[in-house]
């Protein structure tokens, strides 16, 4: 079966990680993938720019409610959590103060 969904945490050393991986996976990965990196607040945009150039993917920033598929890498707001929230057949993807 094919996973809904890959999570992703790091922390030091996670932006280079992230992009050795993001790069190793195939074109044709479209699973959503959600990434809850340990950065200070004002830092995670710069990232996620950073993550589009070296990979050629579409990584965006979670600074509000997201429906999941609308892209297929999401990075949590610096000092913020991510939650995962279903209405009827639709997932959300939002940024978490808990």
């Amino acid at each position: 079966p094919r996973a809904e969904i890959v999570a992703i945490a790091t922390s030091t050393g996670g932006p280079n990680a992230l992009s050795v991986v993001l790069s190793s996976l195939p074109t044709s990965f479209s699973t959503p993938i959600v990434i809850v990196q340990h950065m200070a607040s004002g830092f995670t945009a710069g990232l996620a720019e950073s993550l589009r150039r070296q990979t050629g993917r579409d990584v965006r920033e979670v600074d509000s409610s997201q429906p999941l598929p609308a892209a297929p890498i999401w990075l949590a707001t610096g000092g913020r959590h991510l939650v995962l929230a279903r209405d009827g057949a639709s997932t959300f993807v939002k940024p978490d103060n808990g």
